[in-house]
């Protein structure tokens, strides 16, 4: 590559054109993305691939973008470079991460599943474009690290107290009840089968604790905080997101037949979790590339996760969908009024508390009256049995008493 490649950055005559520089923000975003899904994320600016291939090809040129060829002639994998990576920051619109992707990368075990990730998305980014809905091919960002617990000695390590998305949407959408947005906010999570269902249950489990995650205060501290006038601390994601992203499992690289069984499995081993399909709780779903593909999201492709799957059919995740409007607030109440309502229920619970109590002492006078009733009982028990035993040694005593008389005479003799 460098000896057919130049400096862009040193070359004043070399300018990217409209397609060229969506195209590597694109690569820089998504870090991997084959000739086809280019060609469908920015549609819009450019309507034939053999443009789109000649836009690449300068990229190449310039040494900004370079190429992994797949086996049996299928479409080419395409990358940022890390020149290409700078100047896509340079721009603007692309975050900075020191992760950056090369050739051995692009070649890894790791390009399968980088794809998927980008088709999942595309396969949001074209249901949207179906329904009249703006969404732009950054909309989903891969690799979105969530902390879910606190760091507390001894020292955890970073996966410990953080899950990794394997991406984020985030999309705003006008809100129908009143002038306003709202966002649609999902985890996607891709699967190819390379690791456990009990280590994908566990990641399950993992959204679900980064629901409930409160930094700064444990689950001792939450304790105590309930029974004072403290203020909770803020849940961890209400800082990122207008609602708690509902978690979207999705399932790639194998037979169906096997990828129906994992389904079954992932529902049976995350059934202890507690999952709500409601607005702003934790929701949880799962599918497979190729329904989604098929179908796409606003279809009920999604089979739930989480407690009570058994009694829930399929969801789906339209991006058209949105929480229902919000009641007016009412008037604000009185502090006395206030304070008076929660004397009286702190009385209520004291006095609930006290009869519980006088219950729990009667309860237990009751136990220890029967059980002393038992030790009389035994003790009169023992008593008989010692007596039986004495008439029956009394008794052996009597029978035996002449022949021993007769066996001593003899011995006499």
């Amino acid at each position: 590559m460098a000896s057919r490649s130049r400096s862009a950055s040193t070359d004043p005559s070399f300018r990217l054109t409209p397609l060229q520089r969506s195209a590597l923000l694109a690569l820089s975003h998504h870090r991997l993305a084959l000739t086809s899904q280019l060609q469908r994320m920015l549609r819009s600016a450019t309507s034939t691939q053999q443009y789109l291939r000649k836009s690449l090809a300068g990229l190449r040129d310039a040494g900004l973008a370079d190429r992994v060829h797949r086996p049996r002639g299928g479409d080419s994998v395409w990358f940022a470079t890390a020149a290409g990576t700078d100047l896509a920051q340079q721009h603007g619109g692309v975050q900075e991460r020191p992760y950056r992707m090369d050739l051995k990368r692009a070649q890894g075990p790791l390009q399968h599943h980088t794809l998927d990730v980008v088709e999942a998305g595309l396969c949001f980014l074209e249901h949207a474009r179906s329904n009249g809905i703006v969404m732009t091919p950054w909309a989903w960002t891969p690799e979105v690290a969530h902390r879910i617990r606190d760091g507390q000695r001894p020292r955890r390590s970073f996966n410990e107290t953080h899950i990794i998305s394997d991406a984020v949407i985030d999309v705003v959408l006008p809100q129908k009840h009143q002038n306003g947005t709202w966002h649609f906010h999902a985890f996607l999570e891709i699967d190819r089968g390379t690791e456990s269902v009990q280590r994908l249950a566990s990641k399950v489990t993992a959204y679900e604790r980064y629901y409930r995650y409160r930094p700064g205060a444990d689950h001792k501290d939450l304790k105590k905080l309930r029974t004072t006038t403290r203020a909770l601390p803020e849940l961890a994601w209400s800082e990122r997101y207008t609602w708690f992203p509902a978690l979207l499992v999705i399932l790639a690289g194998q037979s169906e037949k096997n990828l129906r069984s994992r389904i079954e499995q992932l529902q049976v081993r995350t059934t202890p979790v507690p999952v709500s399909f409601d607005h702003n709780s934790f929701r949880a779903g799962v599918t497979t590339l190729e329904e989604l593909r098929t179908h796409g999201p606003g279809a009920e492709i999604f089979k739930p996760l989480g407690a009570g799957w058994r009694k829930r059919g399929r969801f789906n995740a339209r991006l058209v969908d949105e929480p229902a409007p919000e009641p007016a607030p009412g008037p604000k109440p009185d502090p006395v009024e206030e304070r008076k309502a929660t004397q009286a229920a702190m009385q209520h619970t004291i006095t609930e508390q006290d009869r519980e109590l006088a219950e729990l002492r009667k309860e237990k006078d009751l136990a220890e009256a029967l059980l002393a009733a038992a030790h009389e009982d035994n003790a009169e028990l023992h008593r008989k049995l010692q007596t039986q035993q004495r008439e029956a040694e009394n008794r052996a005593l009597a029978e035996h008493a002449p022949y021993a008389r007769k066996r001593l005479f003899r011995k006499r003799r």
